[in-house]
């Protein structure tokens, strides 16, 4: 028979803020492969504050942290783009800039 499927297709802000966050480990992620991170090293981070995404990065603190083995997680002003912020490796205290 025919198959009826409805979705709804309204971003609500809950899911707009997890879309942030999964974004943000997505970023997290590749800046670990791209600056030879082993898989299991511990990062810490530092985001930079950002109005258009504070209240994500505060919702999903835990999650973010959980999904790139970060350590501890910090917010700094350094400017407005999601995709500027430090990782530190904690054996090296590495500092990687983007």
């Amino acid at each position: 028979g025919r198959l009826t499927v409805a979705l709804e297709v309204t971003v609500t802000e809950e899911l707009r803020r997890e879309g942030i966050a999964r974004e943000l480990v997505n970023r997290i992620q590749n800046i670990r492969k791209s600056s030879g991170f082993e898989i299991t090293d511990k990062i810490k981070i530092t985001l930079s504050k950002n109005p258009q995404t504070d209240d994500a990065v505060n919702e999903y603190n835990t999650y973010i942290r959980n999904q790139v083995l970060g350590t501890s997680q910090r917010r700094k002003w350094y400017g407005t783009e999601l995709r500027r912020f430090l990782v530190v490796r904690e054996c090296s205290e590495r500092i990687i800039k983007y």
